[in-house]
């Protein structure tokens, strides 16, 4: 079966270390257009290939796959064999969960930001959705960090969904949930016109930059590779400048 993702920042996907098969540190993000990269003026401009590079930085062997399609909503992403209720659309088995774990991942971060809502799907059924998404990553021994809704220009009663999916992310995911919406929207739930890139949907460069630095500041780094990984780095960078000076 063709595998259609992305791999960004891969050197090698396996070594043989006694014997045994070790695979580089990875990280699967799933989602849609925002994590596919759509509106950024390259695939290097987006939030996604903005994080690769800042990951890179502290590991270069890391491993990053992009599993995200435009237009995917949370159903799309639900395991392989999940009942789907009548009208929804069914698993896609080359970008779903349990595609994701074939990959073996320590992190996955999940961004979905308004498919759902563009079909009036409600909250409730989202959140369940993510449940079951980020249980079955779990369950793998995956670190799992969700994003919030975007803003996107919405009608109000869809405005008021992507509101409600918030909250409902915020409260189950505390601090591995990354608040998306906050630096994007304007009072009334739209996207901020500096961050548009003209479709009221998708974000331009100075939005995608905007959405890495907030995983950035997540510290999915820290809970993935441990503090003592990047004073390797560090050290590593002070010997440079030393070499240098």
């Amino acid at each position: 079966m063709a595998n259609h993702a992305s791999v960004q920042g891969q050197s090698a996907d396996t070594q043989t270390v006694g014997g045994a098969v070790a695979v580089p540190p990875t990280l699967v993000i799933m989602g849609s257009s925002t994590a596919a990269g759509s509106g950024a003026s390259t695939p290097d401009s987006s939030w996604a290939g903005r994080y690769t590079r800042y990951l890179k930085q502290f590991y270069p062997e890391v491993r990053v796959i992009n599993l995200a399609a435009g237009g995917y909503g949370t159903h799309h992403l639900l395991p392989d064999g999940w009942t789907i209720p009548d009208g929804r659309p069914l698993p896609d088995p080359e970008r779903n969960i349990s595609r994701a774990l074939t990959h073996h991942p320590d992190v996955i971060i999940l961004n979905l930001p308004s498919n759902d809502a563009s079909q009036s799907y409600p909250a409730e059924e989202q959140l369940a959705n993510f449940e079951t998404i980020v249980g079955q990553a779990q369950a793998a021994g995956a670190l799992v960090w969700v994003t919030t809704t975007q803003p996107r220009n919405f009608e109000p009663y869809q405005i008021e969904i992507q509101r409600q999916v918030r909250t409902g992310l915020m409260a189950r995911y505390g601090d591995h949930c990354i608040d998306f919406w906050e630096v994007l929207s304007t009072s009334e739930g739209l996207v901020d016109q500096r961050y548009d890139s003209g479709d009221g949907i998708h974000l331009n460069d100075a939005g995608h930059r905007l959405l890495a630095q907030k995983v950035v500041d997540s510290n999915v780094l820290v809970q993935w590779l441990g503090i003592s990984s990047i004073r390797k780095w560090w050290d590593g960078v002070l010997g440079r400048l030393v070499q240098v000076i």
